[in-house]
């Protein structure tokens, strides 16, 4: 396929099961410049535990490098157990805090218990009481993620729809940061944001009275970043077929002071055939060429999401079976972009079927022009589904 060396994709499937060795951060420059930022930044994750530098390609972001990455000691096991699902596990290890939805099974725990935190592959009914037994019985299918203090007793945390139920105190994953790092940072002012998905509006470029679409937008981070490059004077159009995830971008864009989004819930799949999307304000009627500039980024097998701690093989197969929503999205954005519009196609995963050989379908099938991105922050690489004119269009961001 669409790696380059026999190797590459084995060292990629190696990467995605650790943590990142960077933490990037995007600064809301509505309400502080870079440089205070990074100031503030600084103080929080002092060196030489830490390194905090402006990215040198993207101005609004921040990039926090754990120096010292080794994973802690585990003193002694505590008697309390919690398993947590995949989703919650990648969260935590990251600086999350527990929450009550992410918990699939434990022992009995109340209130100011310390409680040994697992990530298991094995399904287990929501709410199942652990023996205390576990780790003889399954120890070879859980990884200890890290210990924390319980802030609900068992029952109240399987129960509550809000709330942290566990306080990560101290997370042994390689590399991992401070626990609940995300608590210490005003979430108006720094918005946790990779390098991929910053790059996407810088490369959009929002600029005052265009008109955008954000397509497949939720939860926000690109949209609310088109809105804060513009200054709040581009148009920007988000859509998204999850309502829940709608009311989180609805949110992002409230906290960070983005005025210039109008959120609709609807089916990228099916919004050139109603030819209509509504929400509470009314009705837009869409019509081809109707858009200056437009974000894919459709669901796929999320492979660049780290640390990917599932079968991996599984969701491997799981992209495949997305491609053919991947193109349907993209041919109804074709069809919405205005001539000499731009595009930009981005995905968080790593898989050449659902990147370029997509690429490909978009210049050879759609009729798009391939365009070189005004901001190169990785090489271009020649590969056996592009050719050289499409290849110069990619970017392939390493994972670290």
């Amino acid at each position: 396929g669409g790696w380059n060396g026999s190797d590459t994709f084995e060292k990629s499937i190696v990467c995605i099961s650790k943590v990142p060795k960077i933490t990037t951060l995007r600064c809301n420059t509505f309400l502080r410049d870079t440089a205070t930022c990074l100031k503030a930044i600084r103080s929080l994750f002092p060196s030489p535990a830490y390194s905090v530098n402006q990215n040198p390609f993207l101005a609004d972001i921040i990039e926090i490098y754990k120096l010292d990455g080794k994973p802690h000691a585990i003193d002694k096991p505590h008697t309390q157990i919690l398993l947590i699902d995949e989703r919650c596990a990648c969260y935590v290890i990251r600086g999350a805090s527990i929450f009550g939805k992410g918990i699939m099974a434990s022992t009995h725990f109340a209130i100011g218990d310390i409680v040994n935190v697992y990530f298991t592959p094995s399904s287990f009914s929501p709410g199942t009481i652990l023996g205390e037994d576990i780790l003889t019985t399954s120890g070879k299918n859980l990884i200890l993620i890290g210990n924390g203090i319980a802030k609900m007793s068992r029952k109240e945390a399987l129960t509550a729809k809000e709330g942290v139920a566990i306080e990560m105190l101290e997370v042994y994953a390689d590399g991992a940061f401070p626990f609940c790092f995300s608590e210490l940072l005003n979430p108006a002012q720094f918005y946790p944001q990779n390098i991929g998905s910053s790059l996407v509006a810088h490369l959009i470029s929002p600029k005052e009275g265009e008109y955008i679409l954000d397509i497949c937008a939720a939860p926000g981070g690109k949209t609310s970043h088109l809105g804060i490059l513009s200054k709040n004077k581009a148009k920007v159009i988000a859509i998204d077929k999850s309502k829940g995830r709608l009311e989180q971008l609805k949110s992002a864009c409230k906290e960070q002071g983005v005025t210039c989004v109008n959120a609709y819930k609807a089916d990228a799949m099916n919004i050139v055939k109603a030819g209509v999307i509504k929400n509470e304000l009314g009705e837009l009627l869409l019509h081809s060429e109707m858009f200056d500039k437009i974000i894919v980024d459709p669901p796929c097998s999320s492979l660049g999401v780290k640390p990917l701690l599932g079968n991996i093989t599984n969701t491997l197969e799981e992209g495949k079976h997305l491609v053919t929503t991947q193109k349907q999205i993209l041919k109804n954005a074709s069809i919405l972009l205005k001539k000499g519009g731009i595009l930009c196609y981005s995905t968080c995963t790593i898989t050449p079927w659902e990147n370029e050989e997509n690429v490909h379908y978009a210049v050879t099938t759609l009729n798009l022009k391939p365009l070189e991105p005004t901001i190169r922050i990785a090489p271009i690489i020649p590969n056996k589904i592009l050719t050289a004119e499409e290849a110069k269009c990619v970017q392939r961001i390493e994972l670290n």
